[in-house]
């Protein structure tokens, strides 16, 4: 009768434990981005006046990603931007820029900065 008990406690508590982890597993990719950098900037360009305004979240350790809006005064329309910054050697960053116009870009970048420093760079300039 003990016996029976202890065998029907021990599983409810590997059950238990087995959910708990579960539940941690399906919860951490959520909050594995984290806000890192935002701001905004009103510029003078060659098509008038604009307002650029950026989020930058890190989804990995060698990885950022970076949302921008811009916004023409002139026009009254906005651009939307998403860019992929990922470190690809200890010297090399690639950033993939997507434009909500379809337009798309890759470029390489020699550096010896981190992806956090150089993905608050990069928003600024």
């Amino acid at each position: 009768m003990e016996k029976s008990k202890f065998n029907s406690r021990l599983i409810i508590v590997a059950l238990t434990l087995l959910v708990f982890v579960c539940a941690i597993q399906l919860v951490e990719p959520v909050s594995a981005a984290y806000k890192i950098d935002s701001g905004s900037q009103i510029q003078n360009g060659q098509n008038g006046y604009y307002k650029y305004s950026w989020v930058t979240y890190r989804t990995g350790y060698y990885s950022a990603l970076y949302k921008g809006k811009v916004y023409y005064y002139t026009y009254k329309k906005s651009t939307y931007l998403k860019t992929y910054i990922k470190k690809t050697s200890r010297t090399r960053i690639r950033v993939r820029e997507y434009y909500s116009n379809g337009y798309s870009r890759t470029r390489y970048f020699r550096t010896k900065k981190g992806v956090v420093t150089f993905a608050k760079w990069y928003a600024r300039n």
